[in-house]
């Protein structure tokens, strides 16, 4: 045991010694606890060996090495393999992989024909990065000048002297001769040129300090990922209540989320597991919150732990449905935000086994639609917590509606809140809705609009009603052109076939061929002198007071028939 704690010993020390900027002290001091108290309280064998970052790839691209179910799903972005890549250039520590060596394989998430030899406890995102930046999964590109990474954009073709770190790996020569032909370099530079080209290449090379646990008990692996990952703010608490999950009831994530989450995306409804996670939670703690101690959860039987994973299928169904059939989103598409389901999902949890009114349907809807809109879940989350907890009451929907009156002194949508580009808008899946609700149609097909409409020409586009080549030959919009010709106001919904014939033709001349009627419904303005391009600022004022006392029309529909 003194040999093995002199390892660990050596090794943290030696690390915190080498920190940087691009290390957090934090991650090793803690690491560095947790294994001492591994050895002194669970006795665990621990054996220390190193690997470096090419072998690493290859066991865990061959199933050599497995992952875990109580591991979370792949989540680095691209800016974090960035990060990676610097820190292994300049050779600092990036930490060390921690790895288990159990008698008896738990369920898997990376399945393979083989039987791995180790399962990954700590390090998955860094190697998982690695086989993605080595494949040319994740482009980044190297400036041999300045030695930096980016993400592999246009920029790489411009500046030549970006090169790919894929190309780089596979061939360091091939790339300086490439570089050499486009900036005929003198010798000197073409020596500085390689060395930096070497020094990348040998990323593959870096070599890993790699911890493996000997153990067959696997609440004992499970507490010690938990405390490994929620020291830092690497892991959610959700993230860690899915690896609680995979211990108390194995198979959980691997089999019965995963094979939830490709059903509703067959449907239209694209959810990652946490959002799950989050779900089954609040259904399994009834009128508790989301977050918070999960404790008492924990002493539920695998049995009852099914039962509330059941609960939480049906209730998520209801939800969708309710979307689909009542408020007309038909895909996780026109959703800002997924969590907006938890609650709507809650309310037909608790309902499970009483009648739904229309009273109660049109205050869902009038909820849904404010909640949407005003974004208040995009910055207070807290709003989630007490919508679950007032749903939990005799009275939810007026308790729902009480919410939204607290937080927003009045649902009166004005013309200058819908100003601005449509990317995102919070009003285009409502303004959808309500062209929707007036049983609007294709303008030249006449077939009503769905986003669920098959064959490619029937798909539904956001369409610029004064096309943007159409504004750019005519310079009418000067510097602003770009944004003010993306705003919502410009924006309709006509299949794909109506968007290509249309084109970039005159709005004076193919608004012309349109009924009126047709029109009226996506709330265009019927004048024809608005349809000139000298008059497009004239047309996008018009066109936010129809969609504006459109959407205060149907919100106070839906307040009237919740009353």
């Amino acid at each position: 045991m003194d040999y093995i704690l002199n390892c660990v010993s050596i090794l943290e020390v030696e690390h915190l010694q080498e920190l940087d900027s691009h290390v957090k002290t934090r991650k090793f001091t803690m690491l560095f606890k947790f294994k001492l108290h591994t050895l002194r309280n669970h006795m665990a064998e621990l054996e220390r060996t190193d690997k470096q970052a090419n072998l690493l790839v290859k066991e865990l691209k061959s199933g050599s090495i497995g992952v875990p179910e109580i591991q979370r799903d792949y989540v680095w972005k691209t800016q974090q393999a960035i990060d990676l890549l610097d820190s292994m250039y300049r050779q600092y520590p990036i930490g060390l992989i921690l790895l288990w060596k159990p008698s008896v394989i738990p369920l898997l998430r990376n399945k393979h024909e083989r039987t791995p030899d180790y399962l990954i406890l700590d390090g998955q995102q860094r190697i998982t990065t690695l086989e993605k930046v080595f494949s040319g999964d994740i482009p980044v590109s190297f400036n041999v000048k300045d030695e930096s990474f980016q993400k592999t954009n246009s920029n790489s073709s411009v500046n030549t002297y970006w090169v790919l770190v894929k190309d780089v790996l596979e061939d360091a020569f091939g790339v300086l001769s490439k570089l050499n032909e486009v900036h005929k370099l003198s010798s000197e530079e073409q020596n500085n040129c390689f060395k930096k080209l070497e020094r990348l290449k040998n990323i593959k090379n870096y070599t890993f300090p790699v911890m493996i646990m000997h153990t067959d008990d696997y609440e004992e692996i499970t507490e010690s990922f938990i405390r490994l990952n929620s020291q830092g703010t690497r892991l959610r608490k959700t993230e860690l209540a899915m690896a609680k999950l995979a211990f108390h009831w194995p198979g959980s994530i691997i089999n019965e989320f995963s094979k939830t989450i490709s059903d509703f995306e067959n449907v239209g409804f694209k959810l990652e597991t946490v959002f799950f996670m989050r779900c089954f939670l609040a259904i399994g703690r009834a009128n508790s919150s989301v977050f918070g101690n999960l404790d008492s959860f924990w002493k539920m039987s695998e049995q009852d732990l099914h039962k509330v994973w059941v609960k939480t299928k049906v209730s998520l169904e209801k939800a969708i449905n309710f979307l689909k059939n009542n408020a007309g989103i038909e895909s996780s598409a026109w959703l800002s935000s997924e969590v907006i389901l938890i609650p709507l999902a809650f309310f037909f949890y608790k309902k499970e086994n009483n009648r739904i009114t229309d009273k109660e349907i049109n205050g869902l809807l009038l909820w849904f639609f404010v909640t949407l809109v005003f974004g208040r879940y995009t910055s207070k989350t807290v709003q989630v917590d007490k919508d679950i907890k007032d749903i939990d009451g005799d009275t939810p929907i007026k308790n729902l509606l009480n919410n939204l009156r607290h937080d927003i002194s009045s649902f009166t949508i004005t013309p200058d809140m819908l100003k601005g580009s449509y990317y995102n808008s919070k009003f285009l899946p409502l303004l959808f809705v309500i062209i929707q609700n007036n049983n609007a149609c294709d303008w030249f097909s006449g077939i009503s609009l769905s986003s669920i409409s098959m064959g490619g020409k029937n798909k539904i586009q956001k369409h610029h009603i004064f096309p943007k080549n159409h504004i750019k030959r005519l310079n009418t919009l000067g510097s602003e052109r770009s944004k003010e010709i993306n705003d919502i106001a410009n924006i309709s919904f006509l299949t794909q076939h109506a968007n290509l014939e249309i084109l970039d033709e005159d709005p004076q001349v193919y608004l012309k061929k349109v009924e009126t009627k047709r029109l009226a419904d996506q709330f265009i303005p019927i004048y024809p002198e608005l349809w000139k391009a000298e008059r497009y600022h004239d047309f996008c004022l018009e066109r936010r007071k129809l969609i504006s006392a459109a959407i205060n029309d149907y919100f106070q529909k839906l307040l009237d028939a919740a009353s």
